[in-house]
């Protein structure tokens, strides 16, 4: 009988660098619409013995649109979704293509507005 021996022969991934960006308008007190982007470099050589294509860094920027909404939540909480689509512009060893990305996350809400004061002037 004959044993499988594994190898270990595996490929690290390089470092790599990014940045994401967003600009948006509020359209209503808790809608927001606007572009958003990424730039990702690879700034280190993939290694080891599966990396048999040698260093192959990749590099992507992409574009698209994005929309976010804050939704109130009881106790002093509120969510927010933001939805945003990218179109790879430029890319090299990655794959050109759109990527959607869905964010959800919870926090205390804002406190709410504090009254303006009347000022009361006596002559």
């Amino acid at each position: 009988r004959g044993a499988v021996q594994t190898t270990g022969a595996s490929s690290q991934n390089g470092m790599d660098f990014h940045v994401d960006w967003a600009a948006s308008q509020f359209v209503s007190k808790n809608v927001h619409i606007g572009i958003a982007g990424y730039f990702f470099q690879q700034i280190t050589d993939d290694s080891g013995p599966g990396a048999k294509l040698g260093g192959f860094r990749g590099q992507a920027v992409g574009i698209g649109p994005q929309i976010g909404f804050m939704i109130p939540m009881s106790d002093g909480y509120q969510g927010y979704l933001n939805v945003r689509g990218y179109k790879d512009l430029e890319t090299e060893n990655r794959p050109n293509s759109w990527s959607t990305w869905v964010t959800f996350s919870v926090s205390p809400a804002a406190p709410a507005p504090a009254a303006a004061k009347s000022i009361v002037r006596k002559y």
